[in-house]
């Protein structure tokens, strides 16, 4: 089982409001490595960058998502980014994974890093929305 070894969350510069926090007011920081994640999700599957500068600029905040990611678990989401693309990360919701739609019981969660959880039936990594929310202060 791999485990999260940071312990407070990394400054990062140019990071806007990382997916799930859309919309709401937030630190400009990535808190852990399930914010790292989503937005590193985010950034990759954005395909409509409008101008070659928005782009760069988009690479640059990816090696930065990266970077911030322990290298075990950034090797299981390219696994999983080649076999579920934009799905990789789902939500765990009311006990379900969001990926497959099966119900994961609590007390089966595996954790890969603090707050990043398997899906013991597809494999996906997940999250809890309350949790990440609680987190960044909103909600």
């Amino acid at each position: 089982m791999l485990r999260n070894t940071n312990k407070g969350p990394k400054e990062v510069s140019g990071i806007s409001n990382p997916h799930p926090y859309k919309g709401k007011e937030v630190n400009r920081r990535v808190l852990d490595t399930l914010s790292a994640l989503i937005r590193l999700q985010e950034l990759e599957f954005k395909t409509d960058f409008a101008k070659k500068a928005e782009k760069r600029k988009a690479e640059a905040e990816i090696d930065r998502c990266k970077a911030e990611v322990d290298p075990e678990v950034l090797e299981k989401y390219e696994v999983l980014k080649q076999r579920y693309g934009q799905t990789a990360i789902a939500r765990l919701e009311r006990n379900t994974c969001s990926g497959c739609y099966i119900s994961v019981p609590l007390s089966n969660l595996t954790s890969l890093a603090e707050d990043v959880y398997v899906c013991e039936h597809c494999g996906r990594m997940l999250y809890k929305p309350d949790d990440a929310y609680h987190k960044a202060g909103i909600g």
